[in-house]
């Protein structure tokens, strides 16, 4: 009796493993990306205007996503002048080995006020591209815009010239997204 009850229990932690691995083996099954939260200390009691945070995945519908899984935290700290962005991209198994790539940006703010904060036009090391943050305080929405300087020297070759805007939105979102484009 005790080994009949023994080969049951073998047999179901052998199914159970076997569920696992299966659903471990497809990335898509092992992602969970961040919600959408819009956090301003002005909305709070007592009124503080001086924090403004975000947090999601970038959902564009005017173009695809170089890299479709990330997960970004934004902090823009209006005493310090500056915004952080915090990102993780999962690189897409399609194209590359899959990786984690992890990165910390910080941004100089150009405008704070009632309505909105933005960022400076910035250009990350190549000079290819200039990009901005908008954090919109009534909406509760963040936009990022990509414009092309230069596709045409060695470095920049290949740079799509038309802008690319996205806005920060759900992580569930972006994972049905990459998961009906696979």
């Amino acid at each position: 009796m005790k080994y009949k009850l023994l080969f049951w229990i073998v047999l179901i932690i052998a199914i159970l493993e076997g569920v696992w691995i299966y659903f471990s083996h497809n990335l898509t099954n092992r992602i969970n990306m961040a919600p959408y939260s819009f956090t301003d200390l002005k909305d709070s009691n007592p009124p503080d205007d001086s924090l403004v945070t975000a947090e999601g995945s970038w959902i564009s519908s005017n173009t695809d996503l170089a890299f479709p899984l990330d997960s970004v935290y934004i902090e823009c700290w209006k005493d310090f002048g500056h915004c952080w962005i915090a990102h993780a991209t999962l690189m897409d198994e399609k194209k590359f080995d899959p990786f984690l790539s992890v990165g910390l940006d910080l941004k100089e703010i150009a405008y704070w006020n009632d309505d909105f904060i933005e960022t400076k036009p910035a250009k990350p090391a190549l000079g290819c591209v200039e990009e901005t943050y908008r954090m919109d305080r009534r909406s509760k929405t963040v936009t990022y815009t990509r414009r092309t300087i230069d596709n045409t020297s060695k470095t920049c070759e290949g740079i799509l010239k038309d802008p690319i805007t996205a806005t920060l939105g759900n992580g569930w979102d972006r994972i049905d997204k990459y998961k009906k484009d696979k």
